[in-house]
């Protein structure tokens, strides 16, 4: 498998939740050409038509994606 989500945008807002019970949860969070480690618990707000991708690093939990929108799309890119 590609080491990470591929690139890509959404026409609304959405919303990460990163998660562990553990708390030993890691992520790689690109956006924009830049990237980011983070940590569970975490909340990552990402706006409309911004470059985006994630990656686990390490640890395990729950990663929940909120698309903020009645219609959902997404665009690679």
């Amino acid at each position: 498998p590609h080491p990470y989500v591929e690139l890509h945008t959404h026409e609304t807002p959405e919303v990460n939740i990163l998660v562990s019970t553990q708390g030993d949860l890691t992520y790689l969070y690109r956006s924009n050409g830049e990237q980011f480690t983070v940590k569970a618990p975490a909340c990552i707000w990402i706006p409309p038509r911004v470059p985006h991708a994630e990656h686990v690093i390490s640890g395990s939990g729950i990663f929940v994606c909120l698309i903020l929108s009645e219609h959902y799309h997404a665009q690679r890119g």
